[in-house]
């Protein structure tokens, strides 16, 4: 039997067959079975794992870019405040917003939450007409993307179904984009070509998701030094024609990113997890048919189903050792590459088979109702700690309005709108009943009301103390960053830390928690809901800008980081505020009561005695406060003392009525005004202007190749 090449493939039309169309359109009819479509019209919150969180980054953005902030602005609704998007990936949020235009937030929330659900079968197929791969290999791999979508290997390591109901929705909506981006970007390298289209493409791949773009760029790496067909140098200029226009085009975010880099936090461990016990067992039934695909792209120096090789060749061992180069690398994330990879050489080979057969187009509804009915058995019969994908659609889609418990978060947060200070929660499972254990992490967006904990860990140095503060309150904390070291339960210390991070409010479920604030002095318990209690700090009024009774000592450190950790956790050095200073601080305040290095610091904060005494001389005090999204003001007759903001330090920070800012324990802002009105506003850096000149540049970039291209066609000229 002969497998070479088809004839006519180079120059087949870019129609869909009609067949294909029906094929396709019956895979997104199975997948609109189990992600149920009146619900996603249903105008209530979508709710379950990480998502209600969620809502709170694209109604921020939302917000931001109406008041004309931009993209990468303050979000002051978690952990202290944090750089909203510095870290994170704004493209699914963009589009929520863009559809928010014409639809209820909540509709145009859920439909872009399941998009990379339902764009996977298509980009697959697309990705395989864009590599020209023989018919019907592209089919086949969009058959194949159904058993991705519904593998219950796992719950929220990225692509299946699961994970995007988990509150993946990056990840989901990433990996649709890099399948695309790969398949157009290794086209352009076959044919020594540049296109617009790859251009946007990997342009797109960081807006979406990191580990998605981590992969497009091995992948395409290891198709440069490796690929069957073409030269190193047409592929090198083609990648390179590609790539530089879609940095560019990127580096207003990109640029900040890496400089910025040490005000995110690493977050995530290596899972204990065999790779060959997770991966389904049609992955090793499908290995045959995998490496005939190999056999065949050599033999016939086809490079094109290489990509798929490529994508399993770099996950692999990075899966493996990866965690060791960085804690970026966490295993489970790049379990998803690894399982595809091998899931669409399997499924090239198939088609290479099939394609040789009468009727392959007979064949190939054949082997999508044989995977369909295959799903839909174990759907059917799912493991027993989980439930068919539909029920959980159904739950995190029908919205908090429709929990059983819905009536405890109307009665305790919704009546918090407008009062002071913020909100912590009790992390309990039986919050689930409210759509997750997590649900208070939605209060921002739907009253404006700051709460102390929040999303998007590696976003935020606020997480590293908020989380530290959780595991006082709660019998159980949210996966915290390896750099914290979680205490135990301890209602007096976590009411001193409380009072320290402004939170005025905090919701108890745990009974020892409900029954430690009702005995102590310092909480006053306000209503109650079904089994859930609503406390007030009586301690302090909530304001965000205080005058520390103690004048701040100076520490010259690069661990900022750890120093703020360690006196978060000695208790009796709370009172005693530290300013983190680098080495290349430019002035100190003539306030500060001395200056120690990292060692003199540590070693001072085991002593029982604190370093300083209450400045009772000094007079003064803060008159008002006006906290905005991104200034903050306020009038002081304390002019000359040192302010504290309890608000996160960043860079971006500026501040007029004072010299400078200042990072103060546990990272915080601090000022000393020289007048009586002070405002401190959130500015750009030096890397977000150099950032912007580079888009402007790619733009410029991009401009000039299209109008250089449209004077070739308007001159006659073939185009290349």
């Amino acid at each position: 039997m002969d497998f070479g090449p088809p004839d006519a493939e180079p120059g087949r039309k870019a129609t869909l067959p009609l067949s294909d169309l029906l094929i396709l359109a019956g895979l997104l009819a199975f997948l609109c079975y189990h992600i149920p479509l009146p619900l996603l019209f249903t105008d209530t919150l979508t709710v379950g794992g990480d998502t209600p969180a969620h809502n709170y980054v694209a109604g921020a953005l939302k917000l931001n870019l109406l008041e004309g902030r931009g993209i990468t602005s303050w979000a002051p609704g978690w952990w202290c405040g944090f750089p909203l998007f510095q870290y994170y990936f704004c493209l699914p949020y963009l589009l929520i917003v863009m559809l928010d235009s014409i639809l209820p937030f909540n509709v145009a929330f859920k439909l872009v939450s399941v998009s990379g659900i339902f764009a996977l079968p298509p980009a697959s197929y697309a990705a395989g007409r864009i590599l020209r791969l023989p018919r019907p290999a592209p089919l086949l791999l969009a058959v194949a993307s159904i058993p991705v979508l519904f593998v219950r290997s796992h719950t929220m390591w990225g692509v299946n179904i699961a994970s995007t109901l988990a509150g993946m929705i990056a990840n989901s909506i990433g990996f649709s984009i890099m399948l695309l981006a790969t398949a157009s970007c290794f086209r352009d390298m076959e044919d020594g070509a540049f296109r617009l289209r790859t251009v946007f493409l990997l342009a797109a791949l960081p807006a979406s998701h990191f580990f998605t773009t981590l992969a497009a760029c091995l992948v395409l790496a290891a198709a440069l030094c490796f690929s069957p067909s073409g030269t190193f140098r047409g592929r090198l200029r083609a990648l390179a024609g590609a790539g530089l226009p879609a940095l560019l085009i990127m580096s207003w975010w990109l640029v900040p990113l890496a400089a910025k880099r040490e005000f995110s936090v690493d977050f995530g461990v290596n899972w204990d997890i065999s790779l060959w016990k997770t991966l389904p067992l049609y992955v090793y039934a499908g290995l045959p048919p995998a490496v005939f695909t190999v056999w065949w792209s050599f033999k016939y120096r086809r490079g094109a189903p290489l990509v798929f090789l490529w994508m399993t060749a770099v996950s692999l061992p990075l899966f493996f050792i990866g965690f060791k180069l960085s804690p970026v690398f966490v295993n489970v994330r790049l379990w998803p590459f690894v399982f595809y990879g091998v899931v669409a050489l399997a499924s090239i080979g198939l088609g290479l088979l099939v394609s040789r057969l009468r009727a392959p187009n007979l064949l190939v509804a054949a082997i999508a109702l044989a995977v369909l009915l295959h799903v839909s058995t174990r759907e059917a019969h799912p493991p027993p700690s989980r439930g068919p994908l539909r029920t959980w659609a159904e739950f995190n889609y029908s919205g908090l309005e429709k929990m059983p418990a819905y009536p405890v978060f109307r009665d305790l947060a919704l009546p918090l709108k407008d009062t002071p200070g913020r909100l912590a929660n009790d992390l309990s499972p039986a919050n689930n009943a409210m759509g997750s254990s997590r649900i208070f992490e939605c209060v921002p967006h739907l009253i404006g009301k700051p709460i102390l904990e929040g999303g998007l860990v590696n976003s935020a140095a606020g997480s590293l103390f908020s989380y530290y503060v959780q595991s006082e309150t709660s019998r159980d904390c949210v996966g915290y960053p390896p750099l914290v070291r979680p205490s135990t339960f301890d209602i007096g210390r976590a009411t001193a830390h409380l009072q320290l991070f402004n939170v005025k409010h905090l919701i108890a479920r745990w009974e020892d928690l409900k029954r430690a604030l009702n005995d102590s002095e310092d909480w006053k318990l306000l209503r109650r809901s079904g089994e859930w209690e609503l406390h007030e700090l009586t301690t302090h009024d909530g304001r965000y800008v205080t005058i520390p009774e103690r004048p701040p000592i100076g520490v010259r450190t690069d661990r900022w980081k750890i120093c703020a950790l360690e006196w978060l956790y000695h208790i009796d050095s709370i009172e005693q505020p530290y300013l983190f200073i680098d080495d290349d601080a430019a002035s100190l305040p003539a306030g500060l009561a001395g200056v120690l290095s990292e060692s003199q610091y540590l070693d001072l904060l085991e002593s029982p005695v604190l370093p300083t005494e209450p400045d009772e001389q000094a007079g003064g005090e803060v008159l008002e406060e006006e906290i905005l999204p991104d200034r903050i003001r306020f009038k002081t007759t304390a002019i000359g003392r040192p302010h504290m903001v309890k608000c996160t330090y960043f860079p971006n920070w500026r501040v007029k009525g004072a010299d400078r800012i200042y990072m103060v324990s546990p990272a915080f802002m601090l000022v000393y005004p020289e007048q009586g009105d002070v405002e401190l506003y959130y500015g750009r850096t030096a890397s977000d202007i150099a950032g912007y000149v580079l888009t402007a540049a790619g733009w410029i970039l991009v401009g000039g190749i299209i109008l250089r291209r449209r004077r070739i066609n308007l001159s006659g000229c073939p185009e290349r």
